[in-house]
């Protein structure tokens, strides 16, 4: 039992070894500092004792049994096999930014894998002798097991386990120190290391300790910008526009395509009658996290971490601000988790990132009220800067508040959501007629709104944005699915857009059948409105709206869960655990499907085209 635990060790130490070197040639390290280093290395070889610790496991009840060949066999290989895994990672890495998933396994056996691995001899034989150098670790590991067992006939459990249990302890309860005060070196390392997440505990931080944050937690202020991102690609050109117009988005958290008929929001259908109206629209994600970010970015929250850190805000709000417009958001759900206040709109002072504090029905309430008071303060101030107005409408999410009177439009209709009836055969509709409520009340908040901007005298040189930040399921596929954040299909991704232009464009008033997504909304503002002269390639994923360009591979999702939607609407998602999962349109799992590896390499450089 000795040897196979000092097996475990030096494979550790190797593996170890072997995550440090991913610093190497990484724009991470002109992050670093001695914390940094610390806590890096120390994270590096509990990371490694984690790994390293299955093969010893699996061999355990085998060297019990008296099989000690075999089982130092077993052990040997599966040590191997790490390393060689760890090493194919970490070339994965280098040029795509991400650790070793389901798409790369199925990239390399797919139909055009040969066309995007074309190699010279000289190179494959270079990497078969790194990978048969690698393997010669584990055999090296485990000789130097021997030879230390040999010599000293002791295994230093006791020291061992200490050591390998304090450096978890210690990266773990660090991180949580570090993320709390916003260390930048420890979390740009941490993200090296291929799947090692961290503990983070904010709440404990403050409501336990009752710490507080560092100044300028909320924007970030005093932050370098990040030397592993370009962005924008090349400097932001304006050409100062003849006029400005005044600017309202306005949000509704989990809208579903099929609640903006006449019957259901007549205010908003009778709107998208009168504007452009984008039928074929779809989020950036599932949940509101990413929605919110790709709408305001133009690019997936894959980046969300890194501009976090590096305190970039959204080009779009600092033009609004060096434009003078008055910027106000009035949102029903708070902003401050997620930290919208911070990572969208950290460059604005004073924003309003606070929920009304009650419950959905009436916090929609007053952000419209709100909203409309600002509105009407405009215009009898008579300011001559534009202003730009967000309003987040949480209702059709949350189903809480409503009095009866007002969940009695569409009949039968649940009191609250009881998920705990959900299931595959139950009847959706009194479910969806509360969610079908909720939209009708929201609609009548959103029909005063409009009502306001045409009585101030603000319909005609107002740009107003109305939009779902992601959809909301109703087993409409009949595969057990509710709600949101649980797959890629058109039921949680495909949502409302309708975009009113000032009078002198109406002339493009339209319904748009070609598929548009939340990449293309804010670029096609900055385009049309604000005077920006660049390529949108130089600051986002998205196209301008009436563009009517393929968006076949849109990445939706995030950093670790995150999905391409391609032709037909097939969904190639990663899991969190790596796995690929391929399903159809209505979420039929794809048998055997081989991912064309040329489109997929052109799809990852597009989307890691802001990582240096």
């Amino acid at each position: 039992m000795k040897v196979p635990f000092l097996f475990y060790a030096f494979s550790t130490i190797f593996l170890a070894f072997m995550f440090c070197t991913y610093m190497i040639g990484s724009s991470v390290l002109s992050s670093m500092n001695f914390e940094g280093w610390v806590f890096f290395v120390v994270s590096a070889i509990s990371h490694a004792s984690m790994f390293m610790l299955v093969p010893f496991l699996v061999a355990l009840p085998i060297n019990m049994m008296g099989w000690r060949k075999t089982a130092l066999g077993i052990q040997g290989v599966l040590v191997a096999l790490i390393f060689v895994l760890n090493f194919i990672n970490e070339q994965v890495y280098a040029i795509y930014k991400f650790h070793l998933n389901g798409f790369v396994f199925n990239m390399l056996t797919g139909p055009a894998a040969g066309d995007i691995f074309t190699f010279d001899t000289a190179l494959y034989l270079k990497e078969v002798g790194l990978l048969f150098l690698v393997v010669c670790l584990a055999v090296v590991a485990y000789l130097l097991s021997r030879y230390v067992y040999a010599k000293r006939k002791k295994a230093y459990v006791l020291s061992v386990i200490c050591t390998f249990v304090g450096c978890t302890l210690y990266a773990h309860l660090w991180n949580i120190y570090a993320d709390f005060y916003q260390h930048r070196s420890v979390a740009k390392s941490a993200q090296l290391l291929p799947y090692f997440f961290p503990t983070t505990s904010k709440s404990l931080m403050k409501d336990v300790f009752h710490l507080t944050p560092p100044d300028g937690y909320g924007e970030l202020d005093g932050f370098e910008e990040s030397e592993d991102i370009v962005y924008p690609v090349n400097p932001i050109r304006v050409e100062a526009p003849n006029s400005l117009p005044n600017i309202l988005v306005i949000m509704v958290d989990s809208w579903s395509k099929r609640c903006l008929t006449a019957d259901n929001m007549p205010n908003t259908y009778a709107y998208a009658q009168e504007s452009e109206w984008y039928q074929n629209h779809v989020s950036s994600s599932n949940g509101t996290r990413g929605s919110v970010f790709g709408f305001f970015f133009g690019l997936p929250s894959y980046y969300w971490n890194s501009f976090d850190k590096a305190a970039i805000r959204p080009l779009f709000i600092d033009l609004l601000l060096q434009n003078n417009y008055d910027i106000q958001t009035f949102v029903s759900a708070g902003m401050e988790d997620p930290p919208f206040a911070r990572v969208v709109f950290g460059h604005v002072k004073g924003i309003n990132a606070k929920s009304y504090g009650v419950n959905p029905y009436v916090n929609d309430t007053k952000a419209t009220e709100n909203a409309i008071s600002a509105i009407q303060k405009h215009g009898e101030e008579k300011k001559q800067h534009p202003f730009f107005y967000y309003v987040f409408l949480d209702l059709a999410h949350s189903f809480l508040g409503m009095p009866d009177d007002v969940n009695s439009v569409y009949k039968p209709a649940w009191s609250f959501a009881d998920y705990s009836k959900l299931n595959n055969d139950m009847d959706p509709t009194p479910f969806f007629n509360l969610y079908r409520n909720c939209c009708h009340y929201d609609d009548a908040l959103i029909g005063k709104l409009l009502a306001t901007l045409k009585q101030q005298g603000f319909a005609d040189n107002t740009l107003v944005i109305l939009v779902g930040d992601h959809a909301q399921e109703f087993n409409e596929n009949k595969k057990n699915y509710w709600g949101h954040s649980s797959n890629y299909s058109q039921w949680q991704i495909g949502v409302p857009l309708i975009v009113h232009h000032p009078s002198a464009v109406t002339s493009r008033q339209k319904v748009y059948l070609h598929r548009t997504t939340h990449y293309d909304v804010i670029p096609t503002i900055m385009y049309d409105y604000l005077g920006v002269q660049n390529p949108l390639d130089d600051y986002s994923l998205g196209h301008l709206l009436h563009d009517t360009t393929s968006r076949e591979w849109h990445f939706v999702g995030n950093d670790l869960n995150y999905a391409f939607i391609i032709e037909g609407d097939t969904i190639l998602e990663h899991q969190g655990n790596g796995a690929l999962d391929v399903y159809d349109s209505k979420m039929n799992d794809v048998q055997g499907y081989k991912i064309d590896a040329r489109q997929f390499n052109a799809a990852m450089q597009r989307v890691n085209r802001f990582y240096k």
